[in-house]
């Protein structure tokens, strides 16, 4: 697909918003170091916008993309009530400079289950990272803004080599659970070792339950967040933060689009009761009981 759009293309630098649930998670990090494997040699990096709210450059391409499928839909001059027909109907804007791509829900939920088998790990202060580069299969390296010095970045592509950059391992615990590859087939993870007779499958205990409420550390700031999933291969729990509005109230509210992260256990400082809303404003707010706050605080 790659090849189509562009002939001739040696390495894609991918640049988008940076919700966590979506593009800044630790199967893009994967994704980054097998991209060349997956995608006839071409190679790959990725760098994040700041949080913008809705501001930046990829909300403005969709934003004005549903403006104007709205108008035409007002306007009565098409029917759309499923994604084909906003698909069909992007298509046939001849003096619209946005390309349209359909990809199937199918395929998506394929892709999904994919990389759902790496052997993926969650890197550490991954809400911080805008750069993303690729060193080996299963290294990368990552920096807390984007650079692109002439040290960084020559012939169209990243060689770390300025301060900021840092290597991350992204080899983890070898899955179980994950299916056999063909031998012709290229090879996604490193081959299961063989247990030995007797040898047990090492299954991690869940110490927090599905829905319930945590703190949780990140670069030296406490979050709240809701409890998703648990991994009890990788010893990881999902999680979804919540945002802060006023550290000194300790108020909070969900953000517009959902910040999920997987963390392992000693990243997660307590268990709380679940923030008690206040207000009756149009955008719900939440507040921190004292007691919650108290013992997160005398916890770190």
């Amino acid at each position: 697909m790659i090849l189509q759009i562009a002939p001739g293309t040696k390495t894609v630098h991918y640049i988008t918003d940076s919700p966590t649930s979506q593009y800044r998670n630790k199967y893009i990090f994967h994704l980054i170091t097998l991209h060349g494997m997956l995608f006839d040699g071409i190679t790959a990096s990725w760098h994040y916008f700041e949080a913008g709210h809705g501001k930046g450059p990829c909300d403005g391409v969709g934003g004005m993309a549903k403006r104007l499928a709205d108008m035409a839909v007002r306007q009565q001059k098409v029917v759309i009530q499923t994604p084909v027909d906003f698909f069909n109907w992007g298509k046939s804007q001849e003096t619209s400079n946005i390309t349209y791509i359909f990809v199937p829900k199918s395929k998506c939920q394929s892709a999904n289950n994919e990389m759902k088998e790496w052997n993926s790990v969650a890197v550490k202060g991954t809400m911080e990272l805008h750069a993303v580069v690729p060193i080996s299969r299963n290294v990368i390296s990552i920096r807390n803004t984007s650079c692109f010095c002439l040290l960084c970045f020559s012939d169209g592509r990243f060689h770390p080599a300025c301060d900021g950059w840092r290597s991350v391992s992204l080899e983890g615990k070898q899955k179980r659970n994950a299916p056999e590859t063909e031998t012709n087939e290229i090879e996604l993870q490193a081959n299961e070792p063989q247990e030995d007779e007797g040898q047990q499958t090492i299954v991690f205990e869940q110490n927090y339950q599905i829905d319930t409420f945590v703190a949780s550390v990140y670069d030296n700031v406490w979050y709240i967040c809701k409890m998703l999933d648990f991994d009890n291969n990788d010893d990881e729990y999902q999680l979804a933060f919540i945002t802060k509005s006023n550290p000194v109230s300790h108020t909070m509210k969900w953000p517009t689009r959902p910040e999920e992260l997987w963390v392992t256990e000693i990243d997660i400082v307590c268990q709380v009761q679940n923030p008690a809303p206040v207000g009756r404003k149009p955008v719900r707010m939440y507040k921190m009981l004292p007691d919650d706050i108290n013992k997160i605080e005398s916890l770190l």
